[in-house]
Parts: C-alpha cells; structure tokens; sequence
C-alpha cells in the first residue's frame, strides 16, 4: 500500500545557525597564547640585548621585525 507517511519524508529542515559571539567572547586556545607570551618575550629580550650593545640595531631591528610579523599572525 502506498502513500503519505510523515516517517519516509525528507526532512529539509534549514540548519540553524548559533549568533556568531561577541568578538571579546571569543575563546583562545592556551597553546596560541603561550606562544604569543613567547614572541613577547623573545622581542623584549632582543630590545634588552639593543640597549646593552651585545647585537647591532641592524640585526635586532630584523629580528624584532620578523617576531612582530609572527606576533601580528598569530593575534589575528
């Protein structure tokens, strides 16, 4: 016998969607933020090693450059 049967219908519901959360809300994962307290750090160190005359602003400006590159990569 044939016919209508609520249990044989697709069901092509629309998904619902959760509100996209506030941007302040947002959860970081715990490995992301150590490394930015690493890069933090690192940057500070070469700032200290600048100050102290044990690198060349030459090669502590690259290096600082390229942390804050990463540093800006990973607050994104």
């Amino acid at each position: 016998m044939k016919g209508w049967s609520p249990f044989t219908q697709k069901k092509d519901h629309p998904k619902k969607e959760t509100p996209p959360e506030h941007k302040d809300l947002e959860v970081i994962d715990s490995n992301k933020i150590e490394k930015i307290h690493d890069l933090e750090g690192r940057i500070s160190f070469i700032k200290e090693d600048l100050e102290q005359g044990k690198i060349s602003t030459v090669a502590g400006g690259k290096k600082i450059t390229e942390l804050r590159k990463a540093l800006a990569a990973l607050r994104k």
